[in-house]
């Protein structure tokens, strides 16, 4: 059936990007590596039972050591964007010595055992629960009503206090609907969950570069703390220069998300649960 298709897929796309990463490492193939793994967890997470809780978290462990190379990629990626020649220049040293750091720290994560010995644990799970995974069809529509809920919470309350942990558990939500979503046959979709696919990664665009740029300050800060403290350096300058251009960015697209998060085909996706709140 297409779901335990889709499962082999994941399988098999995991397996792969490792394998590339390890050959040749290719920030476009952490950030798949990433998403499958969090395509895994979120089919795990629809499941009850200490296997699947144990083994979403030894997942979870993974990816979160790709977060900092992921994080410094990012960094690099839109100091490159965003500062003249003569300023980027100045942080090239600084900003290549953590993402190497950070990269490496990624290739010993992929070669260890803990790599395997997860891997492994999964595809077992995985080959012994296919029809559950692959369909869990009794249980979606009570699953996606509650997502669909705690999203709606999530939006009204990021609206409202406008707080980054607010913003942040709005992020999460919208991720948990999107991949849940996604592990439905196109053919299973409703016109209401097709339109709410599309609305989860509009808003994945906009909160995901907001996420980079809250994290990127803090970064920033951080290589600040252990730079030259002369104020007036190029270094100094270019890094306050460089946060100002983040927060400008992070500014936006938070701006970009409430907007987008006001239509009324939102509510209307949302349905009756995002009236009121």
């Amino acid at each position: 059936c297409r779901g335990n298709a889709a499962m082999k897929k994941l399988s098999k796309r995991l397996a792969r990007k490792r394998q590339r990463l390890l050959e040749r490492y290719d920030p476009d193939d952490l950030h798949a590596l990433r998403t499958t793994l969090r395509r895994i967890r979120s089919r795990l997470k629809q499941l009850h039972g200490k296997k699947a809780t144990r083994l979403r978290q030894e997942l979870g462990v993974l990816a979160d050591a790709t977060n900092a190379a992921r994080d410094w990629d990012t960094l690099q990626a839109n100091a490159r964007h965003l500062l003249p020649a003569e300023q980027l220049a100045t942080l090239r040293a600084p900003l290549e010595q953590q993402q190497l750091a950070a990269r490496e720290n990624v290739m010993q994560m992929l070669r260890s055992a803990t790599w395997s010995e997860t891997f492994d644990r999964w595809a077992d799970f995985e080959r012994a629960h296919r029809s559950v995974l692959g369909e869990n069809v009794g249980h979606r529509h009570r699953k996606l009503s509650r997502t669909i809920h705690k999203l709606a919470k999530a939006r009204s309350r990021a609206l409202s206090a406008g707080g980054d942990r607010h913003w942040h558990k709005l992020r999460i939500a919208i991720k948990d609907l999107r991949y849940q979503l996604d592990a439905t046959p196109k053919p299973a979709r409703t016109a209401r969950e097709a339109d709410m696919l599309a609305l989860c990664k509009l808003l994945q665009v906009s909160l995901g570069e907001w996420h980079d740029a809250v994290v990127h300050r803090r970064l920033l800060r951080e290589l600040a703390e252990h730079s030259d403290p002369t104020s007036g350096t190029p270094a100094s300058n270019a890094l306050a220069n460089l946060r100002q251009e983040i927060e400008k960015r992070g500014r936006f697209h938070i701006e970009q998300a409430k907007c987008t998060l006001n239509q009324a085909q939102v509510l209307a996706a949302l349905g009756p649960l995002a009236e009121g709140m």
